[in-house]
């Protein structure tokens, strides 16, 4: 009788980390049992040696991406502090050094917001954006901001943006032009980092609608909401 008997390796469709482990299994057993196919070729120790090559690359690799998520963790670290300079360090001296020269503020490749010299306190459909919440965590603070009317983050008819400014000092400010920007959001929320030399000074938020017709604020919180930086 012909022998019927077809011998598989059944490794083809192994996951990579299973792969390793079963041709590991089976390099063992052909060392152990080497009488079995006494000239085996290639070797066990042959074949042996490619699997520790292989397995010394997956372990390169995993270092490769560990570098990879810790280069991208660095990046994005190194964008968030610089980016802070530049909102909460850099612009607030350059709004005093420039004197509202815009010439100068373009030479210095950052952006200008044109304001009235004062805030209308006026109503859009009887919305105000309410400062709620204010998280104060180390150096860092969370904004959360809703339409007064609607009780939800949804911008009144006519406003363009919610735009939010703030203020170091140990009186309420009420001129946004001696403030600096924050940001822009449409969401409601906003989170602001300080520097280390900002601890225990006093920082005041202006929450303001601005008109998606004439680019001016329709309305803004009144009064403004205040923390200490800790």
């Amino acid at each position: 009788m012909p022998n019927k008997t077809i011998v598989t390796a059944n490794v083809s469709d192994l996951p990579e980390k299973e792969f390793m482990e079963n041709a590991d299994i089976k390099i063992q057993a052909q060392i152990e049992y080497d009488t079995i196919v006494p000239n085996l070729n290639p070797t066990a120790v042959d074949v042996g040696e490619k699997l520790t090559l292989m397995q010394n690359e997956c372990l390169k690799r995993a270092s490769l991406n560990d570098q990879e998520k810790q280069c991208t963790i660095n990046i994005n670290a190194y964008r968030d502090d610089i980016t802070n300079d530049f909102v909460n360090s850099w612009c607030g001296q350059i709004q005093t050094a420039v004197a509202g020269d815009e010439g100068k503020v373009t030479l210095l490749h950052f952006g200008v917001k044109k304001y009235d010299d004062t805030v209308p306190e006026i109503t859009v459909n009887n919305s105000l954006p309410s400062i709620i919440k204010i998280n104060n965590m180390h150096l860092q603070a969370d904004l959360e901001i809703i339409n007064d009317a609607s009780k939800d983050a949804l911008l009144p008819y006519g406003a363009k943006d919610l735009i939010v400014f703030l203020y170091f000092g140990d009186t309420e400010p009420t001129d946004i032009k001696k403030m600096q920007y924050l940001g822009t959001t449409k969401k409601g929320k906003i989170t602001h980092h300080f520097n280390v030399d900002d601890i225990g000074k006093t920082v005041w938020f202006i929450a303001v609608y601005e008109s998606k017709e004439t680019g001016k604020p329709l309305a803004n919180t009144s009064p403004a909401k205040k923390a200490v930086v800790i």
